[in-house]
């Protein structure tokens, strides 16, 4: 498949493909618009012709308010359209009732898949109780030792510039740009319009780590995140205080839930699984989400 991007327009919803392949995998993004607004930015892998680990920014879920039934019908069948045209046979969803209703005659097979999540709801007490006993003097490492720098909407002309020291940084440390410059126009979009923000982390001024979190008005999602390798292989914690103080940041904002991620689903590599046992470690939930497995 070529490395192209499309626009499909539909009636209040506009869609964008991005699609970038990568060493052993291809990058596979639908931008959501509504009113000429980003709504929602999704997530998945591309393996042998299959769409997997549906997930992202915001997940389909988190729009049922935002699409009324009949837009719902549309939003299928232009999903259907664009994943035949990418040269896809098949792909897997996360349980939505929009998508399992336009999509039930497709589905083929269906496994559960296990994400770990923050209770924000709960006190900051409670937060702290349920991280890994080994993670708090971590966590207190960078407090004392990193500063940290948190671009929001309320920082509109700085986040240009943040956005850009994210995507280098990604890039030199995965050794490849891994996701187009559109991508990261977008979610630039979503800070700026409030949906979001980069926290960017320095040790003795040099950046170490950088996160994301893109959420709605009651869940956010931990979007993007990077660390310096040769610190982590070292065992200096750099990541472990930046993504605390994301979620007390997201608790500030009266976000309810903040989603880390899968922790177990379809097919792992190793690098997932070592992600998915650092998040566990700040988790206070496991959730089990069903995956619908669809024929296109």
């Amino acid at each position: 498949m070529a490395n192209n991007d499309y626009r499909h327009s539909l009636n209040e919803a506009e869609f964008q493909l991005l699609y970038n392949p990568t060493s052993d995998a291809n990058f596979f993004g639908l931008i959501i618009y509504k009113e000429n607004s980003p709504s929602a930015c999704l997530h998945g892998i591309i393996r042998d012709n299959r769409l997997e680990y549906w997930e992202g920014g915001i997940k389909f879920s988190a729009l049922e308010d935002k699409f009324s039934p009949a837009e719902w019908k549309k939003v299928i069948k232009m999903l259907k359209k664009t994943l035949k045209e990418e040269g896809l046979t098949s792909c897997s969803l996360l349980n939505t009732p929009q998508l399992n209703h336009g999509l039930w005659e497709n589905r083929v097979d269906q496994n559960l898949v296990y994400r770990a999540s923050i209770n924000l709801q709960l006190h900051e007490e409670a937060l702290w109780g349920s991280i890994r006993k080994s993670y708090k003097s971590l966590i207190n490492w960078g407090k004392n030792n990193l500063t940290l720098k948190l671009f929001s909407s309320k920082d509109t002309e700085h986040v240009d510039q943040a956005i850009k020291a994210f995507k280098d940084f990604h890039s030199f440390t995965a050794g490849r740009q891994t996701r187009s410059d559109e991508t990261w126009n977008l979610q630039r979009e979503f800070i700026k319009n409030n949906d979001g923000f980069i926290i960017h982390s320095f040790l003795e001024k040099e950046l170490v780590s950088s996160l994301m979190i893109l959420h709605g008005n009651e869940n956010a999602t931990y979007s993007v995140a990077v660390n310096k390798r040769d610190l982590m292989t070292k065992g200096i914690p750099v990541g472990h205080w930046p993504l605390y103080h994301a979620a007390l940041r997201c608790k500030e904002l009266d976000l309810k839930r903040l989603d880390l991620g899968f922790i177990d689903g379809y097919k792992m590599t190793d690098k997932e699984a070592n992600i998915a046992l650092f998040k566990k470690g700040f988790s206070t939930n496991i959730d089990i989400e069903l995956t619908h497995h669809y024929r296109l």
